[in-house]
């Protein structure tokens, strides 16, 4: 890393890390016959997108060194 740990959010560590969807997949095949398979993702977007703002602030500036001063 190339700053001190007191200069990293936890945010930016869950920006780089995270790697799937907080709640879970969006539907791959969903039936767009039905009335609510042909507009899943797209809810399933808005909801995702909704979360991960949710979390990033209550990450908020909390940093990395605040983090593991806990360990003391």
């Amino acid at each position: 890393m190339a700053k001190s740990s007191d200069a990293i959010s936890i945010s930016e560590i869950y920006l780089a890390v995270k790697n799937t969807e907080v709640l879970g997949k969006k539907n791959n095949n969903p039936n767009p016959a039905c009335t609510v398979g042909r507009e899943i993702n797209e809810h399933l977007n808005t909801l995702f997108s909704e979360t991960d703002q949710m979390v990033l602030n209550f990450l908020g500036n909390k940093s990395l060194k605040e983090f593991t001063d806990q360990f003391k």
